[in-house]
Parts: C-alpha cells; sequence; structure tokens
C-alpha cells in the first residue's frame, strides 16, 4: 500500500503523530519519569568509547527500546567499535546521526546485514556520502532517492533533513513534513530532532511514528521560534525552549 503525504496535507500529518503518541501510550508523567541515568563506560586515551567495552554497552542496553548513537562520537576506532557493537548485537530500534552516518557510509555492510529497525537522519551531505551521488544530484531528486535507499534497505526509516524534510520506509511509504523553517539550518538544530525521535522511540512508538512526530514537532517548534525571535535571531538553544509548546498541542 502506498502513503504518500504531501507538504500540504498537515492535518494528516498531525492525525498520524496523535494516533503513534497515543498507542504509545505517551504521557506527561512517563516522559518526565522516564529520565535514565548517565552512564560511563571505559574510555581509551582520547576519552572516547573503548573497544574493550561492548560486552558491558550491550549488558546496559538489554530491555532498553531504542539508542541514539553518532552525534559528536568522532570517527576513530574507539566510534567505529561503538557503532559496529549496537549495529551488530543490538535488537532494539537503532537511530543513527551526524558522525554514525558517516561511519555507516563507510561501513554500509553493517546496514545491510541488521535485521532490526534502524533510523538514519542525514542532511544532504551525508546522505550524499551514504548513496555516492552528488549533492545536486540530490537536490533534484530527493523522493527517487529516497525510496530506492529504503527499497533496497528495508528495515530502515531514513529522514532526509532539508526544506521539507521527507521521512520514507520500504519505498512506498513516504511522508513530506510541512513544517520548519530557514532558522533550522545551524548546527544543533540537527542533534536536537536526533534526540526528539530517539525519545519517542524510547518511550515505545514505532520508529515510523517517531520520525514523523520528531520532524514535524521540532519544524513547528522552530516555526514558533521564528516568529517570536525572527529566523535569523533563533538560536539552537531557543529551538529547545520552544519545543515544549508544540508538544503541547499533542497532549491532552
Amino acid at each position: 500500500m502506498k502513503k504518500v503525504l504531501v507538504a500540504e496535507d498537515e492535518e494528516s500529518i498531525r492525525e498520524f503523530i496523535v494516533i503513534n503518541l497515543t498507542r504509545s501510550g505517551y504521557t506527561v508523567e512517563q516522559a518526565e519519569n522516564g529520565i535514565v541515568a548517565l552512564k560511563k563506560f571505559k574510555e581509551d586515551e582520547n576519552g572516547f568509547f573503548a573497544p574493550e567495552a561492548r560486552d558491558a554497552l550491550i549488558k546496559e542496553l538489554e530491555n532498553k527500546n531504542a539508542v541514539l548513537i553518532g552525534c559528536g562520537i568522532g570517527k576513530g576506532i574507539g566510534a567505529r567499535a561503538l557503532l559496529e557493537t549496537v549495529m551488530k548485537r543490538y535488537e532494539g530500534t537503532v537511530l543513527v546521526d551526524a558522525d554514525g552516518i558517516n561511519l555507516l557510509a563507510e561501513n554500509i555492510y553493517l546496514l545491510e546485514e541488521r535485521k532490526a529497525t534502524t533510523v538514519l537522519t542525514p542532511h544532504l551531505g551525508e546522505f550524499s556520502r551514504l548513496i555516492d551521488k552528488p549533492i545536486e544530484d540530490i537536490k533534484r531528486n530527493r523522493v527517487k532517492y529516497a525510496k530506492q535507499f529504503t527499497q533496497l534497505y528495508v528495515n530502515t526509516v531514513l529522514v532526509l533533513k532539508g526544506y521539507h524534510t521527507i521521512i520514507a520506509k520500504n519505498g512506498d511509504i513516504l511522508y513530506i513534513n510541512s513544517t520548519g523553517n530557514a532558522g533550522l539550518a545551524q548546527a544543533g538544530t540537527g542533534d536536537v530532532l536526533a534526540g526528539l525521535i530517539g525519545g519517542f522511540a524510547a518511550q515505545g512508538v514505532s520508529a515510523l511514528g517517531s520520525a514523523v512526530a520528531g520532524a514535524y514537532i521540532h519544524g513547528e517548534a522552530g516555526d514558533i521560534c521564528a516568529e517570536a525571535l525572527s529566523q535569523r535571531g533563533m538560536r539552537t538553544t531557543d529551538l529547545i525552549e520552544y519545543l515544549p509548546f508544540s508538544l503541547k498541542k499533542f497532549e491532552g
């Protein structure tokens, strides 16, 4: 079944988000009480994840719904071991962003061999490295390449960031996000999006539902923030402060 939501179909996207958040039992109380304390694993001499900590990591991930990996991990030996361990041995939803995507582009077999669900959140440059196509070509054919990619990697949900972010799955499910503005095109906002999607997935929302909800709420928070502060004046820290104004619309 082909499911396509165009950018103008905002009401359908909102309905989809409400259904998915409701089915997952999402409530303010669960969000507030679901905070998990940070756990530190053995580090290498540079302060990054040490490869010998693989088993400890997997043990810690038992009974966890989702893992977000990639933001600021670098591309060293430890980062590679971290990504490889999670992709090969963790059976929950894995969201890969930033450095994790660049590492994945150099080790695409990890995506080819993975049986469980993976969510990827690349911008155009990262996606270009994933599929080895020029950015300008991707800009002209975003829908085509998003469909092709998710046909090839059937257990992957792709969130191709940009103007009207595309969320694709299985090559025949496609959502085109209607929220967001140019003020979101700055360092750090992608990390906020990854955190939103990962947060929803951790609460039990499906990978696709998390991606659609995260993209929409992230963009809407950006729109509310821009209305208050202007696109030029808003910063990533401001965006975080405006997330509750968007989330509130889907609660109660």
